[in-house]
């Protein structure tokens, strides 16, 4: 009778063994998927156990946007939200005497975690996400500064021709010149319709 006993544990330490490799498997799947930047450094490290390393980055990378003022303010809550959510996973993934569970408990902890996993994820693309508009938006009113500033110099400089034109004289005639082709035209025009 007490053989049978060890049988089932043997099993059940076997099928949390399984378990466990199934879920590894599965968690670097997910990793494995078309991932760039910031979410492959971060979920690389959550996927190796790196959590501290992963906070890291994600705080670096945020460092590393001071030039956009109105970057950090606007993912300040998806930063929190991802470092609880990688704290999370690491007091799951690190559960103490997580193989004398049920393996459907285990399992239950398991499904949490790659829950999580996914909800990192979609967190760290809106922070990529508010990372590109920002930069987009500095790049925009960059060129409609350059734009601005280029226009007022450019009128300047025609206004500057403008008075030295008015200065010389040549306005005058030039003015003759439009006066009498307005009236060539206009007294065309009555001809042509017989008025």
């Amino acid at each position: 009778m007490s053989e049978a006993a060890i049988d089932y544990e043997i099993l059940s330490q076997e099928r949390s063994g399984d378990l466990q490799s199934q879920f590894e498997t599965r968690l670097s799947k997910r990793l494995s998927e078309d991932l760039s930047g910031l979410r492959r450094i971060i979920l690389q490290s959550v996927v190796y156990g790196s959590y501290d390393q992963a906070k890291k980055e994600l705080t670096s990378y945020i460092d590393s946007k001071e030039d956009y003022p109105s970057f950090k303010p606007r993912i300040d809550r998806y930063v929190a939200h991802c470092q609880d959510l990688i704290s999370a996973i690491e007091s799951k993934r690190n559960f103490p005497a997580l193989s004398s569970l049920s393996v459907s408990k285990q399992q239950e902890i398991f499904e949490r975690v790659i829950e999580h996993f996914d909800e990192l994820k979609q967190s760290l693309v809106r922070i990529e996400a508010t990372g590109h508009e920002v930069r987009l938006n500095d790049i925009r009113s960059t060129t409609i500064f350059i734009k601005t500033a280029m226009w007022s110099v450019s009128l300047i400089i025609f206004l500057a021709f403008f008075m030295e034109i008015s200065k010389s004289g040549f306005l005058t005639s030039f003015e003759e010149l439009a006066e009498r082709t307005s009236s060539l035209i206009v007294s065309s025009i009555f001809d042509l319709f017989g008025l």
